[in-house]
């Protein structure tokens, strides 16, 4: 448990919000899904869905670089799906739903950006340092910069 915690301490603000709304995204979809499709409720569909969402959200929350990009190619398709669903409840006078299908396409939705912001970016793909060692260029007398090969 204090690997986890010392784990956590080191995730970018922006990365935990991602990882927490997208946990939250996936819950709140289990529960619209086990009311709005009943009929499909096989043990394959629950599985697949389960596996999916489960996977994302430990791979998100491991820091693995596979699992952000994943994420966020999942999550443009279910915040586009849940807007449509959300709209058409609206229209047919169904507050709930509609607000809670709106709020899973919002959790969804701020989990992509923060997924996208430059400090998950960072922390999702963290880049060794590298130094420069400056080389005169004999064939116009200027100075230019090069990645040193041995620090990479």
């Amino acid at each position: 448990m204090e690997r986890v915690k010392n784990y956590w301490r080191g995730v970018p603000a922006g990365s935990k919000v991602a990882i927490v709304t997208l946990i939250g995204g996936w819950a709140l979809h289990a529960a619209a899904y086990l009311h709005f499709f009943p009929a499909d409720l096989t043990d394959r569909n629950v599985f697949l869905q389960l596996i999916v969402g489960v996977g994302i959200c430990y791979g998100v929350a491991a820091g693995r670089k596979w699992a952000r990009m994943l994420c966020v190619f999942f999550n443009i398709g279910i915040v586009a799906l849940y807007a449509l669903f959300s709209m058409a409840l609206v229209q047919s006078e169904e507050w709930g739903w509609a607000g809670l299908t709106a709020l899973i396409a919002g959790m969804f939705s701020v989990s992509t950006v923060y997924l996208l912001a430059r400090d998950s970016a960072l922390f999702f793909n963290p880049q060794p340092p590298f130094s420069v060692k400056v080389k005169h260029d004999r064939h116009n007398g200027h100075e230019r910069g090069e990645e040193d090969p041995n620090t990479r």
